[in-house]
């Protein structure tokens, strides 16, 4: 059936999904109507197909099947239009004046003759600009949501694609459905897939089959891998695809010829890569050689002397291991740091940066992450900041670009990365075309801890590959020593789990169901609840997965209730992600390097500002304000966001997150649940990562057998990478070359 009439006023609308509540007037009744309508407007008039059907509470509706936007072409019409607002510069008496003035042509006249609109008194030049600009664009983002919705596409996905791609969002769908997978955060190749066969694509086409291809290579590296071997990606394609085999190797053979792909064959395996992500790889590599084999800027300081001095001046006794590392450091160019918690890792890097300062270098600290730098200027007493702030991000049409790079390296002797294993690829390539020539690179981190979020395996294969200058601390200080966290880590790091032991600041608490896990994690949040240690984010339930009844979605359901319930003074809003609410904990959950920062002085003056928010960045709801919908988000190193409601898919409470997303952050207290799950997800490195992020008190909740299980697995995801061979090839070519010229 149809329905047709003008909005009188929107009941209820959920901006992530576009479900609205209306009523609707014609010249017979008003009538409500519910279902999916993102882009109608008070004052709209609309042509809905559906049916009626009866509510036991509301009474008559009009279900939504689908909803289009006509224009008014009454007077009455068009002024109540004109005055609902959705036309910036135009209120209710500047849409009297232009309806008395130009009746039904109204419309018309701002479509197609908008400085007509300067005949009406109070309506210059400027304003005259602004009514016009709005209006076409809502008459074209009106447009392009049907259109897209014509092809099956969701509200909430067609909100994103046209915030993606704006006015040309239709076209670029039509030209490559494709690339939605890769271009929106939320639309997978599936989607992707359907709307191209509603397009008329057929399963066979060539341009299917390599869009899969090339899908699936990135989703991989999305999954951590640099490639993937030619009979797992023809494997994968089979079952994404549905195409034979030998249909899809031929593709795949294909699309190398054309340079879509590399394939490489070593090993005497065939293995396949993005040419982006076989280019970085080789193109690091090279860097990292280059840094090691490049003269010291600095070599006319005695080191020994510079060391007693600051071991005299700082109080400090090195030991042999300590004072081994930091000569080494000095040194060498490029060396990695690395060892478990309690070995001297902070005070010796203290001792290597101060080393290096009174030997004349000029030093810069950085990290991979907000949380972490602010962590690294508070053990160092240096400042520290994220290496995205130290390259000085810069926006462009994609995913952006750094101003420190190759043709503009930094003005540092010396530059010391912490939380080495965080880092992904391509951040490590932007750090290493930023050096400059003879600079020193020193690389800190726990090679035991979870590998970065992102594509790669840096530190790993960096270790591994035995090219670099690898200083391992091993011994186990003394105070360290009194701490039960720094033990049990080592014991789980070793495979001992008979050796935990319990303490003040290593607690065990058995339960043997989930719902005896959920009720316990549940009590001790409750416990901490509305302390000052909650209110710093430093109560944090660490789990291993995402999914299931003690995952982080569930959890975070749950503790909600607990740190924030619902309250009338607390702004809130519902979404198909959940809800948030002020003074929620949130976690941003995808790089977005266009979202605009802010920082500000404790007085609310504007200090400094810039562009990007970066997976794993954690903070809180400062304001939520449901009339303008934008949400505001403060996160730990002082940036402010605000969001629309539409972009709240890039955000996620924060009270309970998994494993991986704790990397280099350090909370007072961390508890943790341990049930049964995948070997991959109930491992070593897993359990080991989660401790070591305990700062005072470590809580494991769950049954003795499970963290037996968690301490023998001692699984590690294989990541298909390569910088670990790149790094020993050209390590023994510049050998090889070195000993023909002698």
């Amino acid at each position: 059936m149809e329905l047709r009439g003008t909005i009188e006023s929107i009941v209820f609308r959920n901006e992530a999904n576009g479900y609205t509540v209306m009523d609707i007037s014609n010249e017979e009744r008003t009538i409500t109507a519910v279902g999916v309508c993102a882009v109608a407007r008070e004052g709209e008039s609309v042509l809905l197909t559906g049916n009626y059907t009866e509510h036991k509470v509301y009474g008559e509706q009009f279900n939504i099947v689908s909803c289009a936007i006509i224009e008014p072409t009454t007077e009455t019409d068009i002024e109540k239009y004109l005055a609902s607002g959705i036309i910036k510069g135009i209120g209710p008496s500047t849409a009297k004046l232009i309806v008395d003035h130009f009746g039904e042509t109204s419309l018309d006249v701002m479509q197609y003759t908008p400085e007509r609109l300067m005949e009406i008194r109070g309506i210059g030049k400027s304003k005259m600009e602004q009514i016009a600009q709005s209006y076409q664009e809502n008459r074209s983002m009106q447009d392009i949501m049907m259109g897209l919705q014509g092809y099956g596409i969701s509200t909430t996905q067609a909100l994103k694609l046209y915030k993606t791609y704006g006015q040309s969002a239709l076209s670029r769908v039509r030209e490559n459905p494709y690339r939605l997978a890769e271009d929106v955060f939320g639309i997978g190749f599936k989607t992707a897939d359907a709307i191209a066969l509603k397009m008329g694509i057929e399963v066979d086409s060539p341009f299917r089959i390599r869009a899969g291809i090339i899908y699936l290579l990135g989703f991989a590296r999305n999954n951590g891998h640099m490639y993937l071997p030619l009979e797992k990606l023809v494997a994968m394609g089979e079952q994404a695809l549905g195409r034979p085999c030998e249909e899809i190797e031929s593709h795949i053979i294909d699309a190398a010829l054309k340079g879509d792909v590399i394939i490489k064959s070593p090993d005497e395996e065939d293995i396949v890569y993005l040419p982006g992500a076989y280019k970085v790889e080789l193109d690091t590599a090279r860097r990292l050689i280059e840094i090691k084999n490049a003269p010291l800027s600095h070599t006319n300081f005695d080191k020994y002397i510079s060391i007693e001095k600051i071991e005299h001046a700082e109080g400090i006794e090195l030991s042999s291991e300590q004072r081994d590392a930091v000569l080494r450091c000095l040194e060498n160019t490029a060396t990695v740091v690395t060892g478990g918690p309690g070995t001297g890792k902070t005070t010796t890097i203290n001792i290597i940066i101060l080393a290096l300062i009174s030997m004349g270098y000029s030093v810069a600290l950085c990290a991979p992450t907000g949380r972490a730098a602010k962590r690294m200027t508070e053990t160092t007493g240096q400042e520290a900041s994220t290496i995205h702030r130290l390259l000085e991000y810069m926006p462009t049409k994609n995913e952006g670009m750094f101003s420190f790079n190759e043709e503009n390296p930094l003005l540092y002797d010396a530059i010391i990365v912490d939380e080495m294993s965080m880092i992904d690829i391509y951040l490590f390539s932007s750090l290493l075309k930023a050096v400059g020539e003879g600079a020193k690179l020193i690389m800190i981190g726990d090679v035991n801890q979870l590998p970065s979020v992102g594509p790669g395996n840096v530190l790993r294969d960096i270790i591994e590959s035995g090219a670099i200058e690898v200083i391992t601390l091993n011994e186990i200080y003394r105070q360290a020593k009194e701490s039960k966290i720094v033990l049990n880590a080592y014991y789980i790091n070793s495979g001992e789990s008979g050796s935990l032991k319990q303490g003040d600041d290593f607690i065990f608490i058995e339960q043997n169901s989930k719902e005896g896990i959920q009720k316990t994690v549940q009590e001790l949040c409750n416990n901490y609840a509305g302390t000052d240690c909650t209110m710093s984010n430093d109560v944090q339930v660490l789990t291993p997965m995402r999914k299931g009844d003690l995952g982080s979605v569930k959890l975070n359901e749950t503790l909600q209730r607990v740190f924030n319930p619902k309250r009338i003074n607390a702004n809130e809003c519902n979404t198909v992600y959940g809800v948030f609410r002020e003074g929620d904990r949130v976690m941003q959950i995808k790089n977005d390097y266009k979202l605009e920062w802010e920082k500000k002085t404790e007085y609310g003056l504007v200090c400094d500002k810039g562009l990007g928010a970066f997976n794993g960045d954690l903070g809180y709801v400062m304001r939520i304000d449901t009339k303008e919908e934008t949400m505001t988000v403060r996160f730990d190193d002082d940036k402010i966001i605000t969001y629309d409601y539409s972009q709240l898919d890039e955000l996620e409470l924060s009270y309970a997150i998994t494993i991986h997303k704790s990397q280099g952050s350090e909370f007072s207290v961390v508890i943790m649940p341990v049930y049964s799950g995948p070997p991959t997800l109930m491992a070593r490195n897993l359990l080991y990562t989660a401790v070591t992020r305990a700062k005072n008190i470590m809580y494991l909740v769950g049954s003795r057998i499970n963290v037996k299980r968690m301490v023998d697995n001692d699984y590690i995801t294989k990541r298909y990478t390569s910088l670990c061979t790149n790094l020993k090839n050209m390590q023994e070519l510049l050998e090889a070359s070195d000993d023909k010229l002698n």
